[in-house]
């Protein structure tokens, strides 16, 4: 029965943390033209961003889900030495996938500057 209610509990959270990014795969409004055609640099720009923004997104929500994952084995590891470790693992690994959500701002950011200064 418990295994059964963290189960309930983390797909609940599941569905409730990722829900929102449902709306990212909404298309926007064609306001005229063909928009599978990149002509500009903004247009390029806008594109990595929107691409950044997602994978940060999917980075974030990760590294939430491991981190409650993570309390929940903590806790479940009641003195044990192995279990506890393995909990101390999926924070490091959180920790590394906020890492690499910032990255991946970072580098967009970087890249959004060398082509708008290539396009001047």
């Amino acid at each position: 029965m418990k295994t059964f209610l963290t189960i309930l509990t983390l797909a609940t959270l599941l569905v409730f943390v990722s829900a929102p990014l449902l709306t990212l795969a909404a298309d926007p409004p064609i306001t005229g033209g063909n928009p599978s055609v990149i002509d500009s640099p903004e247009e390029v720009v806008g594109a990595i961003t929107r691409i950044g923004g997602f994978i940060f997104s999917i980075f974030l929500v990760i590294a939430v889900i491991m981190i409650v994952i993570a309390a929940f084995h903590a806790l479940a590891a009641q003195g044990n030495a192995e279990k506890f470790g393995e909990a101390r693992r999926m924070i490091v690994y959180a920790a590394i996938a906020v890492a690499v959500a910032v990255l991946s701002k970072g580098i967009v950011e970087v890249v959004k500057r060398v082509i708008t200064a290539s396009a001047h």
